[in-house]
C-alpha cells in the first residue's frame, strides 16, 4: 500500500530528513543566511511521526516505556559522543587563543556536561561543544513528555492546541536575534512541543486512513526543503509560520504516502542512513578544519570570517566521516547495547 518498508521506517520522510540536515550543515558552513533553522522544526515533526508509529499504543504498559527510554539512549548517544571527541581539540584550541566565551573553566563545564544534553548559559543556552544539539535537548523533552501522556487523542490534541499559540506569539517577538522570540529557551520548548506532537497527530490519521493519501512525485518531495529553506522576501514571519503550521506536515503527509523506486528509493535511503550522523558531526568538523585553517593562514581571532572554503571542505569530509561512522561505530555499537541492555518483547 505505501512505501513503508518491513523494518517499519518510511524510506521518503529518511530521504527528506537527510536533505534537511544537509542544508542545517550548509546554514553553519556558507558565508551567507539561509533558513536552515526551520529544518529543526521538520527533524521535531518527524520525529513525532515516527515515535508514533513505533510505540504510540504501547507507552501505557511500564516495560515498554522502559524499552522506549532505553530505545532513545541508544539511538542518539553512539554518534553524539563521537561528535564531542572530535570537538574537544579545536575547543581546548579556543581557550588557548581566548575565543569568545572560552575560558578552562567553561572548556572543562562542557566537556563534562555535554554528553548528558545539558544546555549552559553561553549562545543563549546551548551545548558549546556542539552547538546543534540543544535541539537533541529538546526533543529529549519531547520525549518524557512522549512518555508520561502517550499518544492518547486528547491529551496529544491539548499539547498541540497549546503550544501552537505560543509558537506563533514567539515568532511574533523575534527580531532576528538568537536571543528573542521563538529563538530562546522558552521560545523553544512550545517550537519543539508544536511539531512534535503535531506529527504524532499526523501519523494517527495517516494510519486511521480516515483523511486522503494523496500521491507526488518522490524527487519532488525529497528536493522540497531546498528552495524551502532559502527563501529571502519579505513578510518573513509569515513565511516562518506558514512553512511550521502548513508546509512542513503537508510534506511529511505526501512524503510517507509516496513510493519511491530506483534510484530515488536508494539516494532516499542513502540520505536518511547518515543523516543523523551529517546533523551531530557538522558542527565539530567545522570547528577542527576552521581551527587548521585558522592556525596555517590567518591566526587572528578578531578578524576570522569563515568563507566559501569553510563549505568545501566541510561538506565532503562530513558526508564521508558521518557514513563511515555510521558503519563502523554507531551500527556495531547499538547492536550490542541492544543485545545488553534491552529487554527482550514479549512474544
Amino acid at each position: 500500500m505505501t512505501q513503508d518498508r518491513a523494518d517499519g521506517r518510511f524510506v521518503l520522510l529518511d530521504g527528506i530528513r537527510g536533505v534537511a540536515a544537509i542544508l542545517v550543515m550548509l546554514l553553519h558552513s556558507l558565508p551567507f543566511p539561509m533558513l536552515g533553522y526551520l529544518a529543526v522544526d521538520l527533524f521535531f515533526l518527524l520525529s513525532g511521526f515516527v515515535l508514533a508509529r513505533g510505540y504510540g499504543d504501547i507507552l501505557s504498559d511500564p516495560g515498554q516505556r522502559r524499552r522506549f527510554a532505553i530505545s532513545r539512549v541508544i539511538r542518539i548517544e553512539p554518534l553524539w559522543l563521537a561528535s564531542l571527541a572530535i570537538a574537544i581539540l579545536p575547543t581546548a584550541g579556543m581557550v588557548l587563543f581566548d575565543w569568545g566565551y572560552w575560558t578552562p573553566g567553561v572548556w572543562l563545564l562542557a566537556v563534562v556536561s555535554a554528553p548528558f544534553f545539558i544546555l549552559l548559559p553561553y549562545d543563549n543556552w546551548g551545548i558549546p561543544l556542539n552547538q546543534p544539539g540543544w535541539s537533541l535537548a529538546y526533543e529529549l523533552l519531547a520525549n518524557v513528555v512522549l512518555l508520561v501522556i502517550g499518544a492518547r487523542r486528547w491529551p496529544v490534541w491539548a499539547v498541540v492546541l497549546i503550544a501552537g499559540p505560543l509558537l506563533l506569539l514567539g515568532i511574533k517577538q523575534w527580531t532576528g536575534a538568537d536571543d528573542t522570540g521563538w529563538m530562546t529557551m522558552s521560545g523553544n520548548i512550545p517550537r519543539v512541543l508544536f511539531s512534535f506532537f503535531l506529527g504524532v497527530i499526523l501519523y494517527r490519521l495517516w494510519r486511521g486512513g480516515r483523511v486522503p493519501r494523496f500521491g507526488a512525485p518522490a524527487w519532488l518531495l525529497l528536493l522540497a526543503p531546498v528552495p524551502l529553506y532559502f527563501y529571502a522576501g519579505p513578510h518573513l514571519k509569515a513565511y516562518l509560520a506558514l512553512v511550521i503550521f502548513v508546509i512542513h506536515p503537508l510534506m511529511i503527509w505526501l512524503g510517507a504516502s509516496a513510493r519511491p523506486t530506483g534510484s530515488v528509493a536508494r539516494l532516499a535511503s542513502w540520505l536518511g542512513f547518515i543523516s543523523y550522523g551529517v546533523y551531530v558531526l557538522h558542527a565539530p568538523v567545522i570547528m577542527l578544519v576552521e581551527g587548521l585553517r585558522f592556525l596555517l593562514w590567518n591566526n587572528n581571532a578578531q578578524g576570522y570570517r569563515p568563507d566559501l572554503w569553510t563549505a568545501g571542505l566541510v561538506v565532503p569530509i562530513t558526508l564521508v566521516l558521518a557514513h563511515w561512522l555510521t558503519v563502523r561505530v554507531e551500527m556495531p555499537l547499538q547492536r550490542w547495547l541492544k543485545a545488553r541492555f534491552l529487554p527482550r518483547k514479549a512474544g
